[in-house]
């Protein structure tokens, strides 16, 4: 899910999933518009894998398609990344991560604990890594869960409002210092 832009790593996501063989290669949902489209519907057909990879458009309600996916797979290559609301949804939404740590990512997606983390630009990890965890049920469902309570527990309406609160009660407490001093 997001803007088929560059330095986002769909390209490395489509030659990942043509390392593998083809009983093992998933079914790809990729959902949004950008310049990159055309280039990206051209190299799944370079790599031979237009069955696998679905170009679906932008969506403007993308919850069907996450409780459609068994795994959500967020590469960027260099792409500024902060803390992606993308990979927070599909937390949510109790789903494994696969994720490079760009930016703010690794600190929402740990590695073997809310999600899988591989080096950026490498489609053979990547690759290893949907082997890995389409092999394991189990591994799955593990680091859904823990992702959902992730967010639930570190970015959910409730959590944002009581950080909020707790800027807002430091900065009173200093102003409230510096005047009675």
């Amino acid at each position: 899910m997001g803007r088929l832009v560059k330095g986002k790593g769909y390209e490395v996501l489509l030659k990942g999933i043509a390392e593998l063989a083809p009983p093992d290669q998933p079914n790809l949902l990729l959902a949004g518009d950008g310049g990159e489209c055309q280039k990206l519907e051209d190299l799944a057909a370079g790599l031979g894998i237009t069955q696998q990879a679905k170009f679906l458009a932008f969506q403007s309600d993308v919850r069907p398609i996450l409780w459609a996916a068994d795994i959500f797979v967020h590469v960027p290559t260099t792409f500024p990344e902060g803390t992606p609301n993308a990979v927070l949804e599909a937390m949510a939404a109790g789903l494994p991560v696969i994720a490079t740590p760009v930016g703010g990512i690794g600190e929402i997606v740990r590695h073997g604990e809310t999600g899988w983390l591989v080096p950026p630009n490498d489609a053979s990890a990547l690759a290893e890594a949907l082997r890995h965890l389409r092999a394991d049920s189990s591994l799955r469902r593990r680091l859904g869960e823990t992702a959902q309570a992730f967010v639930r527990e570190h970015h959910s309406v409730g959590a944002l409002a009581e950080r909020i609160l707790q800027v807002y009660a430091t900065l009173l407490g200093k102003q409230l210092w510096t005047t009675l001093r």
